[in-house]
């Protein structure tokens, strides 16, 4: 595999994108406000490609602007249909219709969150920071962060039930996450199989790539 600093920024651009995409998209749930502030990471990333080359984990710097921007704009996220998320055109692309309705029942249960406790939690569970780290990003308290991943934790674990974090499992997630699914609570590995489903949709499906590629400027 090509290392960060032999890479250039377009084909960085191409392997990172689905996973991006997919992990702003379980936080907005509305493609739209997810496609607007991926599109801005990847063009500050552009401009600084210089020097982002040369870090170990590029993906890494490109996630955290990415919650950055949803957190400040948390407050205007979109009131609109999962639709939007193109959950039905996907069902064709996942070779098995039923994967799309569990993923819509994922986001359902995520979207029913207040908009600031859904990114919380997601930050905690998705992308593995510890409730210190996610204070010291986003300028809150670590109080206000125990509280709020503790009340979305309950809520999503009530949503879904224990019966329903199983067949979700069983459907969604790919081998190397059912591999240490076991390890894991159950709404964390239910979300990351629902972001690895919604990065192989975005992979095969192109959907936001084209709009996002052009905005950036990468060929």
């Amino acid at each position: 595999m090509t290392s960060p600093r032999e890479r250039s920024f377009e084909e960085f651009f191409v392997e990172s994108l689905p996973r991006v995409l997919a992990r702003a998209l379980v936080i907005s749930v509305n493609r739209h406000d997810a496609e607007d502030a991926v599109q801005d990471a990847y063009a500050q990333a552009l401009l600084r490609w210089g020097r982002l080359s040369g870090y170990d984990e590029p993906e890494a710097w490109l996630h955290r602007v990415v919650r950055q921007r949803l957190w400040k704009t948390s407050a205007r996220w979109r009131r609109l249909s999962l639709d939007t998320v193109e959950l039905r055109a996907w069902r064709a692309t996942s070779g098995d219709p039923e994967q799309a309705v569990l993923v819509e029942a994922v986001l359902a249960a995520v979207a029913a969150l207040p908009a600031r406790q859904r990114q919380l939690v997601v930050m905690q569970c998705l992308h593995g920071m510890s409730q210190r780290e996610i204070a010291e990003e986003l300028g809150i308290r670590p109080g206000t962060v125990a509280a709020a991943v503790f009340n979305a934790r309950k809520s999503l674990r009530e949503s879904l039930g224990t019966v329903r974090e199983q067949e979700l499992l069983d459907r969604l997630a790919p081998a190397q996450v059912l591999a240490h699914a076991v390890d894991r609570e159950p709404v964390e590995a239910v979300l990351e199989a629902t972001a690895e489903w919604l990065a192989r949709c975005v992979a095969a499906h192109g959907t936001g790539v084209a709009r996002i590629r052009r905005n950036v400027g990468v060929r």
